[in-house]
């Protein structure tokens, strides 16, 4: 269970307000964003901003492994536009992406495998090799570098492969459903990980485990039928005397007109 006034003080460190006038920089901004797969329209003019640690939650099926794919590049965009703040007009930045199932080269050292992702996303040899090192430092592996993966825990593969994304040096990380199969410690070191990763580059993460990630998240992001039914600070689902888990959790399923008992989460 997480502290209610644990949720107060984050939210009014860690929330900033864009109308409110202050600035959260670097800033990833979709609009009017349209597309789908084989066909079918899922994204439906979709305007969303992104900055610091984001959850996207929503229903089975509400779209958001196609947002997050999207945004990636992995499917192509029928319309809309994606801007970044920190990159100069008409570049494209970086964009990692960390699909839901992914599997792990198991006879290979994790340094060995980061090296080759790195190498994978353009940088020279040498290069790569030093990305390498820097990245899994980044994910707190370095004392498992030169361990085959196969023989690592599942929070630990999670944390190889998000390096080899890092190694990339993405300016935006994307994440989809990157608790799944993770026991509680292992979810509350990766929610620790991601949030000081989010000081540096908008982050963005397709989850049902509302209640691990509230403490840190800048934003959350509803999404139902394409659509985001909701996106702000967290804080605005709940009255400020109310800010709790359960709170969020009621508010949620009440925006996304929810059966109590249903899952919010799940995959899209």
């Amino acid at each position: 269970m997480v502290d209610p006034g644990a949720l107060n003080e984050s939210y009014n460190r860690r929330f900033v307000s864009r109308e409110g006038g202050t600035d959260l920089s670097p800033l990833l901004e979709v609009r009017s964003l349209r597309g789908g797969y084989r066909g079918r329209e899922v994204i439906r003019g979709l305007d969303l901003a992104i900055s610091g640690l984001t959850l996207l939650i929503g229903r089975n099926g509400a779209g958001k492994t196609t947002l997050l794919r999207l945004l990636a590049g992995d499917l192509i965009r029928a319309a809309g536009d994606v801007a970044f703040s920190g990159a100069p007009e008409g570049d494209r930045p970086v964009i990692g992406y960390l699909p839901q199932t992914l599997t792990l080269p198991s006879h290979l050292s994790v340094k060995e495998f980061v090296t080759y992702a790195a190498w994978l996303q353009g940088q020279a040899k040498f290069e790569a090799n030093e990305r390498a090192v820097e990245a899994i430092e980044q994910v707190d592996l370095a004392d498992r570098s030169a361990h085959r993966i196969g023989r690592l825990s599942g929070g630990m593969q999670q944390r190889c492969a998000l390096a080899a994304v890092l190694a990339g040096n993405p300016a935006v990380l994307l994440l989809d459903e990157p608790m799944n199969a993770l026991d509680p410690i292992q979810r509350d070191g990766l929610i620790a990980l991601l949030s000081r990763l989010s000081d540096a580059m908008p982050v963005m993460i397709s989850t049902h485990v509302v209640d691990a990630m509230a403490v840190d998240a800048n934003r959350i992001v509803l999404l139902d039928d394409g659509r985001a039914q909701f996106s702000g600070n967290p804080a605005a689902l709940c009255a400020p005397h109310d800010l709790t888990v359960e709170a969020l959790n009621r508010a949620i399923l009440e925006r996304m007109a929810m059966d109590p008992t249903a899952d919010p989460g799940g995959p899209a």
